[in-house]
């Protein structure tokens, strides 16, 4: 509230001082702000860039490394139940395959979780990409724009001296303290990044999480099934 009051009196004396100013000068002034905006927001966009593709490739790296665990984990299962049924008598056929139906049905619902995880992953950082530091960034640039093309339009849209002096007085002033205003929108942005990402990360971990619970869960049923069917032969 206070970068407010204090952005509103800096505009108040630009009002001032302008008042005696020709339609010139106001034009020059209104050209010379706009352009600062948009070279400012352009370093700005940047900079929350470059934090999003960090955020993004981090959340790459935990997707990667899991996604790899998970087919290492439903592999392995493939391969102990191979192994154990090549040294199985021939009759416990029929309970490998119960046992392999299973470890199908798993390895198919395991690949579902992990698919979802990557939408959850990705809607989150196309939030956080699409959503927030840029649907600001584009207001105010397309507000820079729109002063900077009335300004060159002030004698068509106003036929005296005063009136055109008076409109680009106001349009000068409205600009300065909304690019005040949302200098300190975008920072916060930029700022709140880091809280951002980490509860992008923690959702990734948490997605992932219950994908090796349900793996955890299946193998299990799946050893009990196996080890009942063995024990029904004996």
């Amino acid at each position: 509230m206070r970068v407010f009051a204090v952005l509103a009196a800096i505009a108040l004396v630009l009002a001032g001082t302008v008042a005696s100013s020709s339609v010139e000068e106001l034009q020059l002034q209104l050209d010379a702000l706009g352009r600062e905006i948009e070279a400012e927001v352009q370093r700005k966009r940047a900079e929350n860039g470059d934090a999003i593709l960090a955020t993004n490739s981090y959340v790459l790296r935990i997707m990667g490394n899991d996604t790899a665990n998970l087919r290492d984990i439903v592999n392995n299962k493939r391969t102990e139940l191979e192994v154990e049924q090549w040294l199985r008598e021939p009759e416990a056929a029929a309970c490998f395959d119960e046992a392999f139906q299973l470890w199908d049905t798993y390895a198919y619902l395991t690949g579902w979780d992990v698919s979802w995880c990557a939408v959850v992953a990705y809607e989150e950082t196309n939030a956080d990409a699409q959503y927030k530091f840029h649907s600001h960034a584009q207001t105010i640039v397309r507000e820079a724009a729109r002063a900077m093309t009335l300004a060159t339009e002030a004698y068509a849209l106003h036929p005296t001296l005063d009136e055109q002096v008076e409109y680009l007085q106001q349009e000068l002033y409205y600009l300065a303290v909304l690019w005040g205003n949302y200098q300190a929108v975008l920072q916060d942005e930029i700022d709140g990044h880091e809280e951002v990402a980490e509860q992008i990360v923690t959702s990734t971990r948490t997605c992932f999480e219950g994908v090796y619970d349900d793996v955890d869960y299946w193998f299990n049923y799946l050893d009990n099934a196996l080890d009942q069917c063995l024990a029904a032969l004996e």
